[in-house]
């Protein structure tokens, strides 16, 4: 999927909002259902948390796009959480 690319590559940073943009739009279109794409978008979105050169701008995204989705997958998102808050923890 082209926003997991955009994501996990090393695209332009506005790219990468773009996508997070997305993730959070489908995580509240999908809501439940986007626990089948959930890991995917998980791992590309914490890639960018990671990320000792992005701009905290672009990693404000990242973690609304990771908040939405929790939110709209809810119990499914447990397998990721402790991923998911140390990545939060080392993105400021």
């Amino acid at each position: 999927m082209v926003c997991q690319s955009i994501l996990i590559g090393e695209a332009d940073e506005n790219c990468c909002r773009f996508a997070c943009g997305l993730v959070s739009d489908l995580s509240n279109y999908l809501e439940k259902n986007m626990s089948h794409y959930a890991g995917n978008f998980i791992g590309g979105l914490n890639m960018v948390l990671r990320h000792a050169t992005m701009q905290l701008e672009t990693k404000l995204h990242a973690m609304i796009a990771l908040g939405d989705l929790c939110l709209a997958i809810e119990e499914n998102f447990r397998p990721h959480l402790q991923e998911s808050m140390d990545c939060l923890m080392m993105a400021a």
